[in-house]
């Protein structure tokens, strides 16, 4: 099962080389489901929602750029700002920003940030439900003791804090690379092959 990011639908077409199944962050924001013995992938919202909306036994998480500092200077009220500006209508120019500075810190081709955002099927109610739930979220560190999982991420993001979490230390991969979860495609790939041989 796999869990995109925030303004993202199934981006994992490019990424898992294994049969999945997606479930969309949008319809994970106000139910949780029940899956016992699975593979669960989460990127970003996607990882926090994994961790926090399914139940069941004997799942492996795979953890990708969850609770992510998104830019060098962010902080809550990048967020609220998102929040405000797409109550006044300026969704395209959310995305826009989003995209660019988030996921392709490197890319200014317009061509392809507009095919980005043309291709956007999520409402602004959405997305601010979304924002909104970034802000309320926080996982337990008992949690994060409790499962078994692997957390990928960035070593520029901000992922969890770990501090008094030696048992759980050794599921953390930070690795200089962005936030966007194509980076951790090969990561994604050898932890699936591992856990789908046990």
């Amino acid at each position: 099962m796999a869990i995109s990011g925030w303004a993202f639908g199934d981006i994992y077409k490019n990424i898992i080389e294994y049969k999945y199944e997606y479930i969309d962050w949008c319809n994970l924001l106000k139910k949780s489901i029940y899956i016992e013995n699975s593979i669960i992938i989460g990127w970003s919202i996607g990882g926090f929602l994994a961790l926090d909306k399914i139940r069941g036994e004997n799942n492996f998480y795979i953890i990708i750029s969850a609770g992510a500092k998104f830019t060098t200077d962010t902080n809550i009220n990048l967020i609220k700002d998102m929040i405000v500006n797409i109550k006044e209508g300026n969704v395209e120019k959310v995305l826009k920003q989003f995209y660019r500075q988030v996921v392709y810190p490197n890319m200014n081709n317009l061509k392809i940030l507009k095919i980005l955002i043309k291709n956007s099927v999520y409402s602004p109610e959405c997305l601010i439900e979304g924002l909104e739930y970034l802000l309320a979220i926080n996982i337990p560190n008992d949690k994060l003791k409790q499962i078994d999982a692997i957390f990928l991420g960035s070593n520029k993001d901000i992922i969890f804090d770990i501090k008094n979490l030696e048992t759980i230390e050794k599921k953390f991969i930070f690795e200089n690379k962005s936030h966007f979860v194509l980076d951790y495609k090969n990561e994604i790939n050898k932890f699936l092959q591992q856990q789908l041989k046990k």
